[in-house]
């Protein structure tokens, strides 16, 4: 695809920390070039020591890291905090090894959810963030669905907020076989950050939109008020960015379809959680019959799905190719958001009880331009 062409291979030295190797691969993959040699060890003490092995002198560095959970190679837990870390170290041995610009991809964003105060003598999280990547002198960040778009005012450099929520929707009208009408869905954002992605949403499907009221009562522990829209008897199609623990959704489904007499919700998610239990906590619901993911973290597939139930995982690996190309053959980014799926060459897999499945669709499925 000349989309996902390099004008220069050897200008570009791609290095992925491991929070995510097999997305960063699939990059490369598309690319066609090689992951950077890069040794990342721990310490007894657990601190993390970093070597770039191969040359980066003069060339445009992408530094890959996504905020997560993981474990080491002795089984232990990762957490993003250490990953952070990892990620600002890379970035320093970059630039002391002369690379000429060093571009962070973060699909997802560390600490994204706290982009402000909600109470006295809480810090801004995604802003202390924001200015360690800024010290540690990266030229340009790409990001996914960022949970607030303010968080692009944090850095003085260049921010690529890339979208992935039209493509989960693509996935899902392809699994359905274009199947979607006014009389059967609607769109429901889940809180009042979600009412730009359910509005764009609406406007591009043709449906009327819902809107979920909610409060937090504590860490990761949401309580919903109140919907406000019809959603008697529709399908509510639920765009988010982020799951932590699955229970804002599965309160969310209860309240519409036990309360609102809403047939199901059909959660579309840029970050997943990367713990198996999250997701089967959304599975289980009896609600939910179809979660929609994209791969901006590690998908545990070994997660159990119910009879009758389905997980699809939405592949954004070219999303991110035809970004880094776009930046590197000095064109505009807006043409990425142009694309068709046959022309990025978009896939997703399918989960179920019985198996899995990769899905490649043959037809086009025509996007509205960015927004």
């Amino acid at each position: 695809m000349d989309m996902m062409k390099l004008h220069d291979l050897n200008q570009v030295a791609f290095i992925a920390g491991r929070s995510h190797i097999e997305l960063a691969q699939k990059i490369a993959n598309l690319l066609q070039i090689n992951l950077h040699k890069c040794t990342i060890a721990e310490f007894g003490n657990a601190e993390i020591m970093i070597k770039i092995e191969e040359n980066v002198r003069e060339k445009n560095v992408y530094i890959f890291q996504t905020d997560t959970i993981g474990k080491n190679e002795n089984g232990e837990r990762i957490s993003p905090n250490d990953y952070f870390i990892e990620m600002l170290l890379l970035l320093d041995a970059a630039n002391r090894a002369d690379a000429n610009i060093a571009t962070v991809i973060t699909p997802s964003y560390f600490y994204a959810r706290q982009e402000r105060k909600t109470a006295g003598r809480e810090p801004i999280s995604a802003k202390v963030t924001a200015n360690c990547i800024a010290v540690h002198h990266a030229k340009r960040l790409i990001t996914m669905d960022l949970h607030a778009q303010a968080i692009q005012g944090f850095l003085e450099i260049p921010v690529d907020n890339l979208y992935a929520i039209k493509w989960l929707v693509a996935a899902y009208r392809h699994h359905v076989k274009n199947n979607i009408s006014s009389d059967d869905y609607i769109t429901l954002a889940p809180d009042a950050g979600g009412v730009p992605r359910a509005r764009w949403m609406s406007e591009y499907l043709g449906l009327k939109m819902a809107t979920a009221y909610k409060v937090r009562v504590g860490l990761d522990k949401p309580e919903v008020l109140d919907i406000a829209g019809d959603i008697k008897y529709k399908k509510c199609l639920t765009p988010d960015d982020i799951i932590s623990s699955g229970g804002t959704l599965v309160e969310l489904a209860e309240k519409a379809v036990d309360e609102l007499r809403a047939k199901e919700i059909i959660p579309l998610v840029t970050h997943p959680s990367p713990k198996k239990d999250s997701l089967e906590k959304i599975l289980n619901s009896d609600n939910i019959k179809t979660l929609v993911i994209a791969n901006t973290v590690p998908i545990d597939y070994d997660v159990k799905i119910p009879y009758d139930k389905t997980l699809i995982i939405v592949d954004v690996s070219p999303i991110f190719a035809a970004a880094i190309c776009m930046i590197e053959n000095r064109e505009s980014l807006s043409k990425v958001f142009q694309y068709r799926p046959s022309q990025l060459g978009l896939s997703y897999e399918i989960l179920t009880s019985s198996g899995r499945e990769l899905i490649v669709p043959e037809e086009d499925m025509v996007f509205a331009n960015s927004h």
